[in-house]
């Protein structure tokens, strides 16, 4: 049960980091669906792929950490198909449970099973590749028939995102950050105290909470990202918090920046390469311009 917990865990979070929704668990298998918060089709399908890579760089990570204790190597088959379902509580009055039905359900768990035959780890139908044709990088198609489907079916592997990788490379990070946010959190602390002593009068003498709030906040800005509507209010009412304070200039923000990287980096050592550092700055950028722009509102 530890390695299926632990498999699952992994997973999940990878679909919870895009905005989708774990219909159920299955064994060894999970059934989620993407697009229950969302109209957008491409940025659905989008997220539906991403975190598919993120489940493929799970295995990876889990048979490097369970592999020789256990003589495992995970390999992870993942279908992706897009079209409409119907989505609902089903079974006794006593004991209902949300379940997903339909054409469109049967497909991916077909699909998923195709993975077998492709000696790919992730396939998706020619309805997902559609709805965002230039979005992801593509092994050739091949037509095939599913079982209990009298037509074919276009099936692509996907081995990676052709647009921008930011998301996905952040989001796969965190799998190393998360577990030690505490860590890095204080670190920053200290590296921003070392580095700018004006600072510190300015934060309370225990700095545990603040350092997880920190964190989670970080999070928060990564997992925001994939869904919709305005996920950066948070941030700036932050800064129009923090501008009636009176107490960030604007340099507050390179400073800041400037340690948060500096902290991931002494945490992930080699694993900081120069693509996964830049797309935590662009990241930041993120937060610093949200908070920003909060300040620059809360003038009068």
């Amino acid at each position: 049960m530890y390695i299926v917990n632990s498999y699952a865990t992994e997973c999940s979070e990878a679909i919870l980091q895009n905005d989708g929704f774990i219909d159920k668990y299955m064994g060894d298998g999970i059934m989620a669906v993407f697009g229950l918060s969302d109209n957008q089709p491409g940025r659905i399908c989008r997220n539906a792929v991403r975190a598919g890579l993120n489940i493929q760089d799970t295995a990876a990570r889990l048979t490097k950490r369970l592999g020789d204790d256990f003589q495992l190597d995970f390999q992870i088959g993942v279908g992706i198909h897009y079209g409409p379902c119907v989505v609902g509580l089903v079974g006794h009055p006593s004991h209902r449970s949300f379940s997903l039905l339909g054409d469109t359900v049967n497909a991916a768990a077909r699909i998923e099973a195709m993975t077998k035959n492709f000696e790919a780890n992730l396939l998706i139908s020619s309805a997902v590749f559609d709805q965002a044709p230039n979005a992801f990088v593509v092994e050739p198609s091949q037509d095939v028939p599913l079982r209990g489907k009298d037509e074919l079916i276009k099936l692509y592997p996907v081995t990676g995102l052709a647009e921008d990788n930011t998301l996905l490379l952040v989001q796969q990070s965190l799998a190393d950050i998360l577990p030690h946010r505490r860590e890095v959190g204080l670190h920053f602390y200290q590296l921003l105290f070392e580095r700018y002593p004006d600072y510190r009068p300015l934060f309370p003498d225990d700095l545990d909470a603040q350092s997880v709030t920190l964190m989670n906040m970080i999070e928060a800005t990564v997992v925001n990202a994939a869904r919709p509507g305005d996920s950066l209010s948070g941030l700036r009412e932050l800064g129009r918090r923090h501008a009636h304070y009176g107490v960030v200039k604007n340099e507050s923000f390179d400073h800041v920046g400037e340690c948060i990287i500096q902290a991931l980096a002494d945490l992930l050592g080699p694993r900081l390469t120069p693509e996964l550092k830049e797309a935590w700055e662009v990241v930041y950028g993120t937060v610093a311009n949200a908070v920003s722009d909060g300040m620059e509102l809360a003038k009068p």
